[in-house]
């Protein structure tokens, strides 16, 4: 018996299972566990189509740093939209081996600014993607946030290494951090948090403390910065946002932290599933939200969804707050739901993967997961995946086994590769414009 899967694409974006997903319904950027309350410096270039092009951050109040020579190896340009990301970026590209020679945006911060930084505590927050110019670049230092109050001065380095991971590097004694868990050239959210009246600060990623104790370094700086920075480093840096802001003393100060995140759930339609959350600070409301929606009743930092049903599979992150203006959130956490009878079937996709998933050719091909929903094993035998609705035929899988709750990435890139114990390539790719799977 043939089994065919049809999925009709009205949209090349995958929901990326794992990474952040929440919407930007004010006017700062909300992107892990600090919420400030006074803003004091900000670029944003915005999201693909609005606006259509990346404002420059001139229109901000930021000041461009040329390189002073060797300008043809640099570039500082709108990027709109940046690939299949959904974000526009504006980007700061330095393949310069020329020592001295780096590329900078600086935004001013008064001494009434820094002070309250000092006495309430402040957040530096940047969502952006890195890329490596060079291959196997194995350079540490190349794209750079700054800030500095005059006495002393906060950075991250960002870079890839020769493995192919984003790596953060502190400017002093503190450790450089290799962020192994993360797709190095995907959108990350990295923070700076400092509580008051301490030098100290927290290292976030994607709302994750990843360092505690940071202490910057004594420097002359003054002002918020984001480019390259590096003395013959190159790098490339793809910035979407970046915020500098103070805490309101009658705010509430900095939000909660996550402590403990959501964990990724498989489990059969008409069981019990508990979904934990876990923060540090004062909390004054929860609220759980399923693919962007509202849960009702999901007002703690545990949700149980019992008994469990096919609709309730989905996107799971919870936000606590405490206070209007202070809040956090967790990671995505998925659900999926398992029912007799279900069988195979596609759950994400990627066309024109540019920044993604890379194959064991090192090619980001275009990808298809699909996701075993039974609750028992499954063989492939028998499915096939096609682009083609006149020829539903057109790949067959190899013939495997597939748990109960089990996913695999099929990568559609053409080269038709079908070794069972392998990984697997169909003998067709995906349209970025849209088609049929």
């Amino acid at each position: 018996m043939v089994r065919n899967m049809f999925l009709s694409i009205a949209c090349c974006r995958p929901v990326r299972r794992g990474l952040f997903v929440a919407v930007i319904a004010q006017s700062m950027m909300v992107c892990g566990p600090a919420m400030a309350d006074t803003l004091v410096a900000r670029y944003f270039a915005g999201f693909e189509g609005n606006p259509v092009v990346a404002p420059s951050p001139v229109d901000s109040g930021w000041v461009f740093g040329a390189p002073g020579g060797d300008e043809e190896n640099f570039a500082s340009v709108s990027v709109s939209p940046d690939g299949d990301t959904g974000h526009n970026a504006w980007r700061m590209l330095d393949n310069s081996t020329a020592s001295g020679r780096f590329i900078t945006w600086t935004h001013a911060v008064d001494a009434a600014a820094h002070q309250a930084g000092v006495e309430n505590g402040w957040t530096l927050a940047a969502r952006l993607r890195v890329e490596d110019p060079v291959a196997n670049n194995a350079g540490g230092r190349s794209v750079v946030l700054i800030y500095g109050n005059g006495v002393r001065r906060w950075l991250l380095f960002f870079d890839i290494n020769a493995d192919g991971r984003l790596v953060t590097t502190f400017d002093g004694s503190s450790p450089a951090i290799v962020l192994d868990d993360l797709e190095a050239g995907e959108y990350h959210e990295h923070q700076l948090v400092r509580e008051p009246g301490s030098n100290s600060v927290d290292y976030l990623v994607n709302g994750q403390v990843r360092f505690s104790g940071y202490t910057g370094t004594s420097n002359g700086f003054s002002g918020v910065q984001f480019g390259t920075g590096s003395s013959g480093g190159r790098g490339d840096g793809y910035w979407n946002e970046v915020v500098f802001a103070v805490n309101d003393p009658a705010g509430g100060g900095t939000a909660p932290v996550v402590v403990a995140q959501p964990q990724d759930l498989v489990a059969a339609a008409g069981s019990a599933v508990v979904l934990e959350a876990e923060f540090s600070g004062a909390v004054t409301d929860y609220q759980w939200f399923r693919n962007g929606e509202p849960v009702t009743g999901g007002n703690g930092p545990v949700l149980v969804l019992d008994p469990l049903d096919a609709a309730d599979g989905g996107d799971y992150w919870c936000r606590a707050s405490n206070g209007a203006e202070n809040h956090t959130h967790t990671r995505t956490a998925v659900v999926a739901v398992l029912e007799a009878g279900a069988g195979l079937r596609v759950t994400e996709f990627l066309a024109s993967n540019g920044t993604g998933l890379r194959d064991e050719d090192g090619d980001r091909d275009d990808w298809i997961e699909i996701f075993n929903g039974d609750t028992g094993p499954v063989s492939t035998a028998g499915w096939h995946l096609s682009d083609d609705p006149e020829n539903p035929l057109c790949w067959a899988l190899p013939a495997v086994v597939m748990q109960p709750g089990e996913f695999r990435v099929i990568h559609a890139s053409g080269k038709d590769r079908r070794d069972p114990e392998g990984v697997w390539h169909t003998d067709f790719s995906l349209a970025r414009a849209g088609e049929h799977v």
